[in-house]
């Protein structure tokens, strides 16, 4: 009891002659859940009451307890994932098996998963959550995204005239979380006015290509290929 009032003080500065509040009493109560779920018992419930004292001017509120069990993790599975390595996802899992059930840790672990960025949908839960017992099985349900990417974009701007970009992306290479990123620009200048005397040397120079140079001179290409892992580091 005198943990839970600790916890009740510490939260609220609720405390015997203080002006009542109702706010404060729910942030307590709510406090106290917190207390008992960081200790594995998720099932707890915490009822208040709010009564006159007959005998004086003041009210009494009381806090009744429902502690239930205290839940350790059974079976750590992972479902959803088809091309992903099932030791990629159970690295990022620090809860196992026997260790006390605290939800907090679990969003943790279930963040460190959507970070890794190949994941349109990650859920980390207890199986069969709404039935109490003192043991349950941690399961990791992730969805995987698209792993092939393709994107087409043009347009035109003052420098670099029409242009053309393809990009090909792979997501989730080996099944470790890399992804690979390919993309090529295309463009031929046009607005030779803008850079003055030395606009009318490039356009003389490009005038003088054949049909072959044409392509392969008068018109700028660039590549790019990158890779990322969060395993090691960005090239």
């Amino acid at each position: 009891s005198a943990q839970l009032l600790n916890v009740i003080y510490e939260a609220t500065g609720m405390t015997p002659g203080a002006p009542l509040s109702s706010s404060a009493v729910e942030n307590a109560r709510i406090a106290l859940l917190r207390m008992y779920r960081d200790q594995g018992y998720i099932y707890c419930r915490v009822f208040t009451e709010i009564r006159k004292n007959p005998k004086t001017a003041q009210y009494d509120v009381r806090f009744q307890f429902e502690e239930s069990v205290q839940v350790r993790i059974g079976e750590v599975l992972v479902r959803g994932n088809r091309h992903t390595r099932e030791n990629f996802i159970r690295d990022r899992i620090s809860l196992q098996t026997g260790d006390i059930y605290q939800l907090d840790t679990a969003l943790r672990d279930q963040r460190q998963i959507a970070n890794l960025g190949v994941f349109s949908s990650v859920q980390l839960r207890l199986l069969d959550e709404d039935n109490p017992a003192e043991q349950k099985d941690l399961v990791a349900e992730v969805k995987e995204q698209d792993r092939h990417r393709l994107q087409v974009g043009g347009g035109l701007s003052t420098e670099d005239g029409p242009r053309l970009r393809f990009a090909y992306s792979h997501l989730n290479l080996f099944g470790v979380g890399a992804s690979m990123t390919a993309s090529i620009k295309l463009n031929r200048q046009i607005f030779f006015d803008l850079y003055g005397e030395l606009g009318q040397n490039i356009k003389d120079r490009y005038d003088s290509y054949d049909a072959t140079e044409q392509l392969m001179k008068a018109i700028e290409r660039e590549l790019r290929l990158s890779f990322r892992s969060p395993r090691f580091t960005q090239w």
